[in-house]
């Protein structure tokens, strides 16, 4: 948007105008910078409200107290059925 009157075949004219170029690159380049870790932090205290909800949520775990969580079943009656079928396997081959 911004014409710059030169010479285009002067080494002068050109350096200036790429001197133009790279200072637009560096500003654009911290302008994004800027943004992203601006996104990034807004980010992390999102995560962070939300963490601190949540554990808000739970009072009894994170006051060491049991929590009612369920949990899986243990399973004696498969294990003892385990057992009995393996013990007829046994007593055949000790009366062989």
């Amino acid at each position: 948007d911004y014409p710059i009157a030169a010479n285009d075949d002067a080494v002068k004219s050109i350096k200036v105008i790429f001197d133009t170029f790279v200072e637009a690159i560096k500003d654009a380049s911290e302008l994004y910078q800027a943004k992203v870790a601006e996104e990034k932090a807004k980010e992390d205290a999102e995560k962070a409200k939300k963490s601190a909800e949540d554990k808000a949520k739970r009072p009894a775990a994170a006051k060491g107290e049991k929590s009612f969580t369920k949990r899986p079943a243990k399973r004696p009656a498969a294990k003892k059925k385990a057992e009995t079928e393996a013990k007829p396997a046994t007593e055949e081959a000790k009366a062989e």
